[in-house]
C-alpha cells in the first residue's frame, strides 16, 4: 500500500506538470454541476453506451471478484505461501496483458462485435468450469487453468466495450468516459466487498459471483445495437 500510495502521488505530479489538456482552448466549455448531471443522464439513456458500458462493468466486477478472492483461496485454502501466490498472480497478469495486446489485431480482422461475443462466451465458460470445480474439486491446478482461461475475456472485453460505449459520443467523450469508468469501478468495488463478506477460503463464492457477473455481461452483449460512430464536433 505504501508503494501504491507513492506511485499515485508520482502519477498525480506527472499529470499535473507534464500532461497538457489535449482539447484546444477554443473548444472547451465551462458548465455547472447540474448541466454535467443532465449530460450524464442523457448519455446513459443511449442504448449503445449503456449496453457496452454494462458489458464492461460486469466484466470488471468479475475481475475484481477474482482479485479479491484468490488470495483467500490459494493462501488460506490451499496453503500456498505468498511467493507462490505472487507467481500465480504474475502469470495471470502476463496473460491479461498478452490478450490485451492481441485485441487490435482481432478487432481489425473480425470487428468489435464478434470479439465481444467470443470473449464473453469464453468468460462464461471459464466461470462454469469454476462452478463445476466447486462441486467436484480436483485441487488448485483446475482452478488455475480456469482463471487463465478467464483472462481471455478480461483482456479482450474491456477495450472493445470502451470503444462501443464511446462510439456515438465523440463530441463529449470526456463525460462518457468518466461515466463509463465510474460504472466499471463501482461494479468492481461491489464485487470486492461481496467477496470480503462471503469469502470462506473456498472457490465457491468466487465462482458463483464471477458466473453471475459473466452472465450479466453476456445479457448486455446480446442487447447491444449495431455500432455507428458519430462524428466529432468542430
Amino acid at each position: 500500500f505504501i508503494v501504491a500510495a507513492m506511485y499515485g502521488v508520482l502519477a498525480v505530479l506527472l499529470v499535473w506538470r507534464k500532461l497538457p489538456d489535449t482539447l484546444p482552448a477554443e473548444r472547451r466549455t465551462r458548465v455547472g454541476l447540474a448541466a454535467v448531471l443532465i449530460r450524464y443522464v442523457t448519455i446513459s439513456r443511449e442504448r449503445a453506451f449503456i449496453t457496452h458500458a454494462a458489458v464492461g462493468a460486469f466484466t470488471s466486477a468479475a475481475l475484481f471478484a477474482y482479485l479479491s478472492a484468490t488470495p483467500q483461496i490459494f493462501i488460506g485454502g490451499y496453503g500456498w505461501n505468498t511467493a507462490e501466490y505472487a507467481a500465480l498472480f504474475g502469470l495471470n497478469a502476463i496473460a491479461y496483458i498478452g490478450y490485451n495486446q492481441m485485441n487490435p489485431a482481432l478487432v481489425n480482422r473480425f470487428g468489435i462485435g464478434p470479439v465481444i461475443v467470443f470473449a464473453v462466451s469464453v468468460l462464461v465458460m471459464s466461470c462454469l468450469i469454476l462452478v463445476a470445480l466447486t462441486l467436484h474439486p480436483i485441487g488448485p491446478l483446475g482452478v488455475m487453468v480456469a482463471l487463465l482461461m478467464s483472462e481471455i475475456g478480461f483482456g479482450l472485453i474491456n477495450p472493445c466495450a470502451m470503444v462501443g460505449a464511446l462510439s456515438r459520443h465523440q463530441a463529449h467523450a470526456g463525460s462518457a468516459s468518466a461515466l463509463l469508468g465510474t460504472m466499471q469501478y463501482t461494479g468492481g468495488a461491489i464485487a470486492g466487498l461481496t467477496m470480503g463478506v462471503l469469502g470462506n477460503n473456498t472457490v465457491g463464492p468466487m465462482a458463483v459471483a464471477m458466473l453471475a457477473c459473466a452472465l450479466a455481461a453476456a445479457a448486455a452483449a446480446w442487447a447491444r445495437p449495431p455500432l455507428i460512430f458519430s462524428p466529432v464536433e468542430n
